[in-house]
């Protein structure tokens, strides 16, 4: 069954450069993900599982574990994200 998401507005990492000690699965802490719903926004849970660097876009495949259990893929392109954010991608895609 394929469902339509509505439009991703935000999305939110964990802090994944923060407490350097603790370095392995820090991307797979809990991501933030705001879409914008017809009557309201909606926030979901989710674990990055692949982040994958396409050149010109980023591939970013979650699974959602808030508000049902699902898998997500998400294209990012590189005019979609200022400058700082597209490092920052791309930095966790050769991670």
């Amino acid at each position: 069954m394929y469902v339509r998401h509505s439009p991703l507005i935000h999305l939110t990492s964990p802090q994944l450069y923060h407490q350097e000690h603790n370095q392995q699965n820090q991307s797979h802490k809990l991501w933030q993900l705001l879409f914008d719903k017809p009557e309201h926004h909606e926030l979901w849970e989710a674990k990055l599982v692949q982040c994958r660097d396409f050149g010109k876009c980023i591939q970013l495949n979650f699974t959602i574990s808030h508000p049902m259990p699902e898998t997500l893929l998400i294209m990012l392109w590189q005019d979609q994200l200022d400058a700082h954010s597209w490092r920052r991608l791309k930095a966790l895609a050769k991670w």
